[in-house]
């Protein structure tokens, strides 16, 4: 008779400890998962060849920037640039951006292109489709180099995808 109540006071030993561990890990706070944040990273697309002919209609410079992570950028703090090769200009008049809620305002110069947000940048809404006209003066190769955040006002995740490089090559 002896073990019976040693039996059952083992078993009542093991069920309140049980339940002391289940109850403890309950209670214990729940580790915290590493932030789901997404880094903001700006980046440029813009690095292809063409050939086309100095008698082509469609002569155009083509560049998508696009905006990854959980940021908005504020009005004013994104700047695209493009520099045009001598013999390669670009073509103000004939400016375009599509695919985007953000608004921009560019400046032309016979060798530059600037753009700027006028309007907050939102993450995942649409990468800005920016298209420029080109005039050639004949027959030339150069490159177009396209930026965003060209001064590196923006904090990135990388820095190394800002520019795309262009070439053209005329015939």
């Amino acid at each position: 008779m002896f073990g019976v109540p040693v039996g059952l006071r083992s078993r009542a030993l093991a069920i309140a400890f049980a339940l002391a561990i289940g109850l403890a890990a309950l209670a214990a706070p729940a580790a915290t998962p590493v932030s789901a944040v997404e880094a903001t990273d700006l980046e440029m697309h813009a690095t292809a060849t063409y050939t086309l002919s100095v008698n082509s209609v469609n002569k155009l410079h083509r560049m998508i920037v696009d905006l990854h992570g959980d940021a908005t950028l504020p009005a004013n703090s994104v700047v695209v640039t493009a520099s045009f090769p001598p013999g390669i200009r670009p073509v103000g008049s004939s400016f375009q951006v599509s695919n985007t809620l953000t608004t921009w305002s560019c400046t032309f110069s016979t060798a530059s292109m600037v753009c700027r947000n006028t309007s907050p940048f939102v993450a995942h809404t649409g990468a800005p489709y920016f298209r420029v006209g080109l005039a050639v003066s004949g027959p030339v190769t150069g490159n177009v180099v396209s930026t965003v955040d060209p001064f590196g006002t923006v904090h990135e995740s990388n820095e190394g995808n800002n520019t795309g490089v262009t070439t053209y090559h005329f015939t």
